[in-house]
Order: C-alpha cells, then sequence, then structure tokens
C-alpha cells in the first residue's frame, strides 16, 4: 500500500482558502454590496497569488528545478494542478457575478450595462462623456511588426483592436491601455429611480471608431497580464540593501508574465497574434465569461453612497474602560500591561498614545512599523 502523503501542498491549499472567500460570495444572508465585496476579493487574492507563488514556481520551472516539495509535488506538477483549480475557481466565480449578484443587485434597482442595454438617452450622455472625459486620456498605440512588442504593464485592461485601413493592406493591430485614473465603472444620470453603470472599456469600445479615422474596426479582444514579481535577494552579497530593494522593485514591472486573462467575446484571431508576440502558451491564458479583474466591485459599487441596506450595519467597536480614565495615557499604562483586539477594540487609544508622545517633551523619538499600507 502506498504510503500516505503526511503534507497538503501549500499553494493548492492557499487556492481552497480562496474558495472560502467565494463562499461568503454565495451566501444570501449576505447584504448585496458584501457579497460584491468578497468577489471583489476573489479577484484580488488571485492576483496576489500569480504575482507571488505561481511566479516563484515558474522561476523554479525555469531554472529546470525538479525539487519535489513537502507533498511530493515538482514544480511542473504543481503548476499542472494549480492551473486546473484556478480554471474551476474562476468558472464559479463568474458564475455567482452573474446568476446571483447581477439580479440580486437589479432587485435593488443597480444595473451594470451592456453596450446592448443602452438606450437612445444613455448614449447621447456616454458620447459627451467619452469626448469630454475619455478620449483626452486615451493613448492608442499601434503596433509595427518591423519593431518589437511594446511593454505591457501588469494588471492594466487593455483592448486589442484589428484595424483594416481605408487605403486597404492588411490588417494593423493597435493596442488601446483603458486609463486606470478614471474610475471603471461609470454611473449614467439616473432615471425612473434605477441606479445604471457601464465598465469604461465599454464606453471605449462604443466609441473605437473615433480613435481611428479612415480606419473599419474589424475585431476586439479585453485582456490583461499578470507578470511575476516575486524576486530573491541574496542579503549576505548586498552592499546596499535599499539600493538593490529599488532595482529588484523596478524589474518588477517587467517580470515573466505568468497569467494572460482574455475575454470569452473577444476576437480568436487578434487572441493567437498576442500568444504569438507574448510567447505565451495556452495554459497560461484564461478565458473570462463576464468583465475582466472583479475589483470594480468594491472600488466602485461598494462606495455608492445611500444603499445602507445592501452594507453590514456599522460595526461599533468597543474601548476599554482602562482608557476611560481622565489621566493621561501614559498613567494608565504604568498601572499595568494593556492587551487590545482590534478591530473588536476601538483603535483610537493607540492614536492617543501617539498623540501623547508626540506633545510629551520626555519623548525623544516615535518609531512605528507600517504594515501593508495602501497609497
Amino acid at each position: 500500500m502506498k504510503e500516505a502523503r503526511q503534507f497538503i501542498n501549500r499553494e493548492l491549499s492557499w487556492l481552497k482558502f480562496n474558495s472560502r472567500v467565494l463562499f461568503e460570495a454565495v451566501r444570501h444572508k449576505n447584504p448585496t454590496f458584501e457579497q460584491a465585496k468578497f468577489l471583489s476579493i476573489v479577484s484580488s487574492n488571485l492576483d496576489e497569488f500569480f504575482m507571488v507563488r505561481v511566479g516563484k514556481l515558474e522561476r523554479l520551472l525555469d531554472t529546470g528545478s525538479m525539487e519535489v516539495d513537502p507533498s511530493g509535488l515538482t514544480p511542473p506538477m504543481q503548476l499542472n494542478l494549480i492551473r486546473r483549480a484556478y480554471a474551476r475557481q474562476v468558472k464559479e466565480q463568474y458564475q455567482v457575478y452573474h446568476k446571483q449578484l447581477l439580479p440580486r443587485l437589479a432587485a435593488a434597482r443597480i444595473n451594470i450595462l451592456s453596450l446592448q442595454d443602452l438606450d437612445t438617452k444613455q448614449r447621447s450622455w456616454l458620447s459627451d462623456y467619452f469626448d469630454q472625459q475619455v478620449m483626452p486620456v486615451l493613448t492608442p498605440r499601434l503596433i509595427n511588426p518591423a519593431h518589437p512588442f511594446p511593454l505591457l504593464v501588469a494588471k492594466r485592461i487593455y483592448l486589442a483592436v484589428h484595424l483594416q485601413s481605408d487605403k486597404g493592406g492588411l490588417p494593423q493591430l493597435s493596442l488601446v491601455p483603458v486609463p486606470d485614473k478614471l474610475k471603471r465603472l461609470v454611473f449614467l444620470p439616473q432615471q425612473d429611480e434605477n441606479t445604471s453603470g457601464i465598465l469604461l472599456e465599454d464606453i471605449i469600445m462604443l466609441h473605437i471608431d473615433r480613435m481611428f479615422p479612415y480606419q473599419d474596426p474589424l475585431g476586439v479582444l479585453v485582456f490583461r497580464v499578470t507578470r511575476n514579481t516575486d524576486f530573491v535577494i541574496a542579503i549576505d552579497n548586498v552592499e546596499n540593501l535599499i539600493e538593490e530593494m529599488r532595482k529588484s522593485l523596478k524589474r518588477r514591472s517587467y517580470g515573466k508574465i505568468v497569467r494572460i486573462e482574455v475575454s470569452g467575446k473577444g476576437d480568436e484571431t487578434i487572441r493567437q497574434r498576442l500568444q504569438n508576440e507574448l510567447e505565451a502558451n495556452d495554459e497560461i491564458v484564461q478565458e473570462i465569461d463576464g468583465p475582466l479583474d472583479l475589483r470594480f466591485l468594491l472600488r466602485d459599487l461598494y462606495s455608492l453612497e445611500g444603499f445602507e441596506d445592501l452594507r453590514y450595519t456599522p460595526f461599533e467597536p468597543h474601548v476599554p474602560l482602562n482608557f476611560l480614565a481622565d489621566e493621561s495615557i501614559f498613567e494608565t499604562i504604568q498601572r499595568g500591561d494593556l492587551l487590545m483586539h482590534h478591530p473588536y477594540d476601538s483603535f483610537e487609544p493607540v492614536l492617543r498614545f501617539v498623540r501623547e508622545a508626540a506633545d510629551d517633551p520626555g519623548v525623544l523619538a516615535i518609531k512605528q512599523t507600517l504594515y501593508r499600507v495602501d497609497s
């Protein structure tokens, strides 16, 4: 009888953890906006998973490593199992998006529109919005076969457009980066108490002919690449750690492509050309049945004003009794150790601690570790 494995593979275990996050998007007792938030977190988690964990395995694969991990799997075996589990998870994620989230949003009179849903008034408003807000920040790039293919920014959404010139000749490929400084989900003027939004890439597709005069668009593909951002620093051999970190961070912008997400409704000819240009095999390409990168659900939808019934009831953190005394926080600390459990206990005493320290002439320096700080 074959000896039972004592360990579960770390990466496959992580994907199961992400499945539990996805389960929170399925639970009907969670408010609608909270379901949307969990779907967004699933996408955000997968980005980081591919950038670091899959990136590390791809680096081992490139070095020819066949080292077996504690679960008995080599890097190629792990990558194969990961990509199969990932494909199943993404399929389930978008089933939840289409069959559960969108209907629940519609019941709350919130609609994420497709191009086919737009009426004449909405198209007129979007035409002005495109001319005034979108067109000035677009930078289409025509691909010249005689030059190297341009470097694609990781996690940026692109439109790849096949164009036929009115002068004839072979079709040309153009890349249009979707601006990341504009909101991804654009909300239209309210009609009949309905709140309706449309994705920025759809607005660009609707007006794509304005970017390419004298060219006929033959097809469009929406896609996104994820790069390996994992890096290794041999600290013992580094004279200037900060400078080495600075170089490593720069290298992250052009690391190896470890995933390409493509819209399932995109042009197959463009897809094949992109794969050829990027030297990407079918294994790293994931077809998406819906909008790429669901992080917009948290960034743009969840932040909608109003709709409080679609969110969790705001939590009021507890202030420990020790901190309610009318005295300096340093006097409170001197009476004994204090343990706070965030977010259940309020963070206000920590802020008060820093404020009092900043005003205290006896304090020489304040040093803090800031972990995972957002922009």
